[in-house]
């Protein structure tokens, strides 16, 4: 982690709650998540890194892993996916253009993980046949 980000959590805790009462991870200074590095000029999860090395049997939030995506329960008690658009991310979504990887591409495995490949493969069939 970084030293601001060590700093974040120690000061706001290692959650947050959001306007909406969600819970989410505290952020440095209202920018990047306070569990953010930087590693040859990507951003990665602190989180996640130390999972992936057998550090920590914990792997990032959910809400985490899916991000852009943002999961909301509706009125009807149905499941919306909304894409979460966020100018600290324009770099993420340059890339994505770049090599034509589309936002559910991306977050592929965490959508299967949370919602099963017959959800996932109707999202990638709605998106190659909009209309």
């Amino acid at each position: 982690m970084q030293t601001t980000g060590v700093r974040s959590v120690e000061k706001q805790g290692p959650w947050t709650l959001d306007v909406e009462g969600d819970t989410v991870t505290p952020l440095i200074e209202g920018k990047e998540c306070a569990y953010a590095f930087f590693e040859d000029r990507n951003c990665l999860c602190a989180i996640e890194k130390a999972y992936s090395l057998g550090v920590s049997s914990f792997r990032k939030p959910i809400s985490c892993w899916l991000y852009p995506i943002r999961v909301q329960k509706l009125a009807d008690g149905a499941i919306g996916l909304n894409y979460h658009k966020w100018y600290l991310c324009s770099a993420a979504r340059e890339l994505g253009a770049i090599k034509k990887i589309r936002v559910f591409e991306f977050v592929k495995e965490p959508l299967i993980h949370c919602f099963g490949p017959d959800v996932y493969q109707a999202i990638r069939q709605a998106a190659d046949n909009p209309g």
